[in-house]
């Protein structure tokens, strides 16, 4: 993803433009297009984020949810094309939510939302039963 509004990368921008390198986002967002991303308070699960990725990045994925791991909530996300998740993301790695692509508002579906709380949920459940699994253990050991 290529910038061409270096204000993005300041702590106190309101407006970042980008262009997409990449079609992991597709049909939504097309290889090349120019987006328009701004901070928000809150983001709500099927919202397409740009996020700073472990090697600082810039990405555009969809926003799943948050889950509560380590004493914090962590945003979980993933591209629209690919089947495996980004990993646990701090509020503060989010840099804004997508708003418009090429010339046209970006609206969010419905359906968009509901796909992402299903995935979310799934996960949810998923971690809940391993956990559910494992051995109940008290100061380190095994229960007899």
């Amino acid at each position: 993803m290529r910038t061409c509004d270096n204000s993005g990368l300041l702590p106190g921008f309101s407006r970042l433009t980008l262009f997409i390198n990449g079609n992991c986002m597709e049909p939504v967002i097309s290889d090349g297009e120019q987006v328009i991303a701004v901070r928000k308070s809150i983001y709500f699960p099927g919202d397409i984020v740009v996020f700073r990725n472990t090697r600082q990045q810039l990405v555009c994925h969809r926003l799943l949810g948050y889950l509560f791991h380590a004493w914090h909530w962590k945003a979980i996300t993933q591209a629209d094309n690919v089947v495996q998740r980004d990993g646990l993301l701090s509020r503060g790695n989010i840099v804004g939510k997508v708003i418009q692509v090429g010339h046209e508002p970006l609206r969010v579906p419905l359906r968009h939302r509901l796909t992402a709380l299903w995935h979310l949920m799934a996960l949810a459940s998923r971690v809940l039963w391993s956990r559910v699994r494992q051995p109940a253990t008290r100061f380190g050991r095994k229960r007899r």
